[in-house]
């Protein structure tokens, strides 16, 4: 037999598995999952580690975190891709109002399947430092969290096209940055504090098909630019 750990232990939600090539039990491999293994190595410590780095024992709800023999596909809020391994293959989390708190660990950016991130509405700190890892991140939203900065963003992969920015008390002008994300076709930045008039630059986003910006502090008019978003649907500009 084999683990990942060289033994089992409920704690670490680590169980001995067969392997027809181990030599002796408490091999810490088996030669033909090695890869796997790692995978499923580093995504449970990095879910173990958000757990952690986020107030997890505090948290409303949290079926199946801290439960010995549990795969992480099966954690609240966890949704792993079709046909993956129980312990691997973390597609979307999915943990609005759950009361996290503290900060994200940067490491939730090295999921290698990562497609959805939700924790809005949660008094935490995201870290977008480098959020340019998770190269496969399709939504993100952090409406209603505690960001010390945006810093960061100008590294989104071109793999994301929902943003979710509203609710965060930012100030000042938008910043620039948003309008270089030009793969974008939800870009929300509600409830805020921005002041100022609304970027021409708004037109880069080409692809937008939905744009809020509503319950901010702008003024001036609605730039000429929007009118080139052939794509955009919906909007919520009104103050």
């Amino acid at each position: 037999t084999y683990s990942i750990y060289g033994m089992s232990s409920p704690s670490l939600n680590s169980r001995c598995e067969v392997c027809p090539d181990a030599k002796y039990m408490g091999t810490t491999q088996c030669t033909a999952n090695a890869v796997e293994d790692k995978a499923k190595y580093s995504e449970k410590k990095i879910l173990d580690d958000f757990y952690l780095s986020t107030g997890g024992p505090n948290w409303i709800s949290a079926i199946n975190w801290t439960d010995s023999g549990v795969g992480v596909c099966d954690y609240e809020g966890i949704k792993c891709k079709e046909g993956s391994h129980e312990d691997g293959g973390v597609t979307d989390i999915n943990l609005a109002e759950m009361a996290l708190s503290g900060s994200i660990p940067s490491s939730i950016w090295n999921l290698p399947h990562l497609q959805v991130l939700n924790i809005a509405h949660n008094p935490v700190d995201p870290n977008f430092k480098y959020i340019g890892d998770a190269k496969k991140l399709k939504v993100l939203n952090v409406a209603g969290t505690n960001p010390n900065v945006l810093d960061g963003l100008e590294n989104t992969p071109s793999s994301l096209i929902e943003l979710y920015l509203e609710s965060l008390d930012l100030e000042g002008t938008i910043p620039e940055v948003l309008w270089t994300l030009s793969q974008l076709r939800v870009l929300r930045m509600d409830f805020n504090h921005f002041t100022g008039t609304l970027s021409n630059n708004i037109s880069k986003l080409k692809k937008l098909h939905e744009f809020g910006c509503s319950a901010n502090d702008l003024t001036g008019t609605i730039p000429s630019g929007i009118g080139k978003l052939s794509k955009l649907k919906v909007s919520f500009y009104k103050d």
